[in-house]
């Protein structure tokens, strides 16, 4: 929250405006919907006779996405087993659904769930499992 100007001068009897602004951080802890706020206004001569204002603040949400395999790297003469690690560093949650494809098109992927909720500020693990789409004869050519 930034309070501008941060001073004003002002006489008994006369009307002086400041603007407060909220700039929450992009986080997974910055809270969505309603949040009250006080701002207290002292009087530099007098001051026991401070006024206080409230009022509230809505903030919003963000949903940001990263994905990445886990380990990274799977091994397998029929298949291979992994896990896809999706994490949401925002503060809504995310629903994700999945599908793969690699660019030669030689794999299979097998997803343990195809839709998942990630709540803002978690991360959530999908196992995940690839098959070659042609088994591969010992010496590496496609049966």
């Amino acid at each position: 929250m930034t309070v501008s100007p941060q001073t004003v001068s002002v006489f008994p009897g006369d009307d002086a405006m400041i603007e407060v602004s909220f700039a929450p951080p992009r986080s997974a802890k910055t809270v969505q919907g309603e949040t009250s706020f006080a701002v207290r206004v002292m009087y530099r001569e007098d001051t026991e006779g401070s006024t206080v204002e409230e009022g509230t603040v809505r903030g919003g949400g963000f949903s940001s996405l990263v994905a990445e395999l886990v380990p990274r790297t799977a091994r397998g003469s029929r298949s291979a087993r992994t896990k896809l690690a999706v994490d949401s560093p925002g503060n809504a949650p995310v629903t994700v659904q999945f599908s793969g494809m690699d660019e030669e098109g030689e794999l299979r992927f097998g997803f343990g769930t195809r839709m998942l909720t990630v709540e803002g500020g978690t991360t959530r693990y999908v196992p995940l499992k690839l098959r070659p789409r042609r088994r591969r004869t010992p010496t590496g050519s496609p049966h």
